[in-house]
Formats: structure tokens, C-alpha cells, sequence
């Protein structure tokens, strides 16, 4: 954006009818980031950035079919779960294109494509696995986990030996260690604002939870990791920036 302009927006018009890759990049920063939660506009984003725009990119957005959005959702049948969201999101976004007049309304490639079953599991962990896991955390954060180099690429004789360690930050391990002892899903604990801790009751009053309103009963392991933890801003698990969440787990 420069000067008032939108330069995406631009060489879209000027082309015409813009490729699957331009409508998702338009989709997400024209609808999801504004009218989705953060959680679910991550998510959005993944799914097209990682699966549909390698592999539809450069088809014309009104002329993706249904045997192509089929087929990519046929070679997901390992991740049934993810492949069934690729059609949502699909749908989502030319949902959005027809209302935006970029392709005509009610057009819909991923409709009609029949899902795969999703199978919900619920197992619990056994008190050795617990205690691995715990561990786990434990050397994560005090020696590091060790990590592997490919010997076979040129760039490996670089990296010191004594440097392959990775070494978590303590808000990680605390976000880990939440997760375990209170069954919260991911945003609910890197979302989570001391003004929803309450320490006298021990619960956690979760105002927007992807359910609804949400009380969580906090047991005795999860009050000690809440215990331990310094205030250094609104959130329990805080971003770079202290005033910001952190938005994931991927890194150390």
C-alpha cells in the first residue's frame, strides 16, 4: 500500500480476472484479517500460503475447477482433518470473490467435493508418559534439545558442534507446561490475559474461547506455573513485544 494505492489491487484489475494466488493473497487481506479471529486468520493463511497456492497458483481464479480443487484435496487423504479445511477455506474465499465481483457469483469449485470422515480420538497421557514429557520440557529449557545437521550439505561444516542445542524461552516451556495441566487449546494459553486468571478460585474465565465462554478449573501444577511467572504485560505468555501475545510454538 503506497499513497493511497494498493498496487496488488491494481495489477489485478489491470489484468483482469486474478489468478487463484492473487485472490487468496486479496481474500485474506481484505476479509479474513478483519472479520476473522487471529487464531482462525492464522490458519486461513497457512492453508493457502502452505497447500493451495503452490498448488493452484497460477490458474485463473474463474477457471479453477472442482476435478483440480478434487484432486488436491484427494492427496491430502493422509491429514484427512487438513484436507477438509482446504475445501472450507476454498469455499470461504470464492465466496468472498463472488461478492467482490472477481469471479461470478455463486461460483464455488469446492462444492460438491465429498469430505473425508473425520475420526475424533480422545486418549489421555499415562503417568510415564507425563513425566517424559515433563522432563522433556525440563532440558529443553536448562541444556537444550539436541538437533541434527545434514553432514551432506555444504553449509554444515559451519555450524560448531557445541552450538547444536536449541534452547527454549521460558514462556515457552510455560505455555507448554499450561497446555498439559489445563487441556486448553493452543490460543486459548498464548491468548491468555492475567485479567482472565483468577488465583483465589483458581480458574480461568475465558471470555472468547472458540466454544464460547469458558471456565477452566485450574489443578494445583497449573496454579504453580501461573505462580512463577513475571508480569511483564496484559498476557500470560507474552510476543517479543510484551504488550503482544506470542503467536506460536514453532520457534525456541
Amino acid at each position: 500500500m503506497a499513497h493511497g494505492h494498493d498496487p496488488a489491487r491494481q495489477k489485478t484489475t489491470e489484468r483482469g480476472t486474478p489468478t487463484v494466488a492473487e485472490l487468496a493473497d486479496r481474500f485474506i487481506a481484505d476479509h479474513v484479517r478483519a472479520k476473522r479471529k487471529p487464531g482462525t486468520a492464522e490458519l486461513y493463511r497457512d492453508i493457502l500460503d502452505r497447500i493451495v497456492k503452490p498448488a493452484l497458483c497460477t490458474t485463473k481464479a474463474d477457471k479453477l475447477t472442482r476435478l483440480q480443487v478434487g484432486k488436491l484435496h484427494s492427496s491430502l487423504s493422509d491429514t484427512p482433518f487438513q484436507a477438509n479445511r482446504v475445501l472450507a477455506v476454498v469455499g470461504s474465499m470464492y465466496a468472498f470473490a463472488g461478492r467482490a465481483g472477481l469471479v461470478p457469483e455463486g461460483t464455488n469449485p469446492a462444492r460438491g467435493i465429498d469430505k473425508f470422515k473425520e475420526s475424533r480420538r480422545e486418549r489421555f497421557l499415562t503417568g510415564k508418559e507425563l513425566e517424559r514429557l515433563g522432563g522433556a520440557i525440563r532440558e529443553a529449557e536448562t541444556t537444550g534439545i539436541p538437533w541434527t545437521v545434514d553432514e551432506t550439505k555444504p553449509t554444515a561444516k559451519h555450524v560448531p558442534k557445541q552450538k547444536r542445542f536449541t534452547r527454549i524461552a521460558p514462556s515457552a516451556a510455560a505455555a507448554l507446561r499450561l497446555l498439559l495441566f489445563t487441556g486448553c487449546r493452543l490460543r486459548e494459553i498464548l491468548h491468555l490475559r492475567w485479567e482472565y486468571v483468577d488465583f483465589e478460585r483458581g480458574c480461568l474465565f475465558l471470555p472468547d474461547s472458540k466454544s464460547g465462554r469458558k471456565t477452566v478449573i485450574l489443578n494445583a501444577p497449573a496454579l504453580a506455573v501461573l505462580n512463577t511467572l513475571e508480569r511483564v504485560g496484559p498476557y500470560v505468555v507474552p510476543g517479543d513485544d510484551p504488550e503482544q501475545p506470542r503467536h506460536d510454538l514453532k520457534r525456541p
